[in-house]
């Protein structure tokens, strides 16, 4: 029996073969950069030219970008935790809470469990959050802290923010408390399957400062799934005024990246087109897998009731919508088959799907070959599980 694990969104060998390839082709040489030495200690926002790569990304100023490490989960996880400090010794109070919109990507969720916030669970809509019952959310109780958003093929719905969802996420900022900031994890921000005809995300950073509420934006990105997973770039994007606060924080924990790494990137994509060329290339590798589990579901499950799924035009996941009761037995079903899936209820807080009915699928990891095998036995489990209810 063919085992395929198809648990997460890793890029596949392929994928991590173009940035070895276009590294072979460099010279990193140089270790004088800016004017300064970059095997020594210092500049902590990161090199001018780290952050003017990872500025379109955020889309906001290089002057307004922190690029750090190599894992924008630690630039999270350390921003929530200030925010969290913030809010405790500031008001006095013990307990806090954080808008999950769900499904959603569990090492998010992950970050309030460790910090003992309380997930408040809103579904996503099909063109992002449902701004109208976050406000009554926000509206009534002064103990949330937090939203996070995927603004970009979500992690795992395949959503793209429409305009009218950031200005939604906008006005959120406008009416709730002090501390309330909207964590905007772009994380699949120029994971397009068509890089030259790229699906648009209205700027949110630019759109707050028009509303003078910029500071309770907290924008975030990394190159883990454009060159390597392991030693990419992190970048967080703040307000002028954020930054300067949150760096002084950050230098009690380091002195400085690693910007031999940094200068390596930068050096990668000096050209003006460079980048878009190379998540061409990704999206080639990319889109066959994606086809092939959309063409089977399509065949094999088109008339099945209550399955549907989301057809998404970029970033890492499918999300398979399943009858009520079914998912976990689905899940277990096709690991049984040689099939390994995210478990059910991960992209839900606490691990627990009410309706115990979504399933997230990665393509990326495994080969085309093994990936059209996999979506063939996924829909054997789901058609096996629904006839025995």
């Amino acid at each position: 029996m063919k085992t395929v694990d198809m648990t997460r969104g890793k890029p596949s060998e392929d994928q991590l073969l173009l940035t070895w390839q276009l590294e072979r082709k460099k010279n990193f040489s140089d270790y004088i950069v800016e004017g300064i030495d970059i095997r020594n200690y210092g500049v902590l926002e990161g090199l001018q030219g780290a952050r003017a790569l990872l500025s379109p990304i955020l889309q906001v100023p290089p002057a307004q970008v922190i690029a750090f490490g190599n894992s924008s989960l630690t630039l999270m996880f350390l921003y929530a935790r200030w925010l969290l400090d913030r809010y405790k010794k500031e008001t006095g109070r013990n307990t806090a809470k954080w808008i999950a919109l769900t499904p959603g990507y569990d090492r998010h969720f992950a970050i309030c469990e460790e910090l003992g916030i309380e997930l408040i669970s809103v579904p996503m809509t099909a063109t992002g959050p449902d701004i109208s019952a976050i406000q009554s959310i926000i509206n009534q109780d002064n103990s949330v802290i937090g939203m996070w958003c995927v603004p970009k093929y979500s992690n795992p719905c395949g959503v793209v923010y429409s305009d009218e969802a950031v200005m939604g996420c906008i006005s959120l900022l406008q009416e709730s408390s002090p501390y309330f900031t909207i964590f905007w994890d772009n994380a699949y921000g120029i994971h397009d399957f068509d890089p030259l005809n790229p699906t648009p995300l209205l700027p949110i950073m630019q759109r707050a400062e028009e509303m003078k509420l910029q500071d309770k934006l907290a924008l975030f990105c990394s190159t883990s799934k454009i060159t390597y997973a392991g030693g990419g770039l992190a970048g967080m994007g703040l307000s002028v005024e954020m930054k300067k606060h949150f760096l002084k924080h950050l230098g009690v924990i380091s002195i400085g990246p690693d910007k031999l790494v940094q200068q390596k990137h930068i050096q990668l994509f000096s050209e003006p087109t460079s980048l878009t060329a190379h998540m061409k290339e990704h999206a080639a590798l990319m889109m066959p897998k994606f086809e092939a589990v959309l063409s089977t579901f399509a065949d094999r499950l088109y008339n099945t009731p209550g399955v549907r799924w989301s057809k998404p035009k970029g970033g890492y996941f499918i999300s398979l919508y399943t009858p009520h009761g079914t998912a976990k037995k689905i899940c277990t079903t096709a690991r049984d088959k040689g099939i390994i899936l995210t478990q059910a209820g991960s992209a839900y807080p606490y691990g627990h799907d009410p309706e115990d009915a979504h399933l997230r699928i990665a393509p990326s990891y495994p080969s085309l070959e093994d990936v059209t095998y996999a979506a063939n036995i996924i829909c054997d489990a789901v058609n096996e599980v629904i006839k025995s209810m």
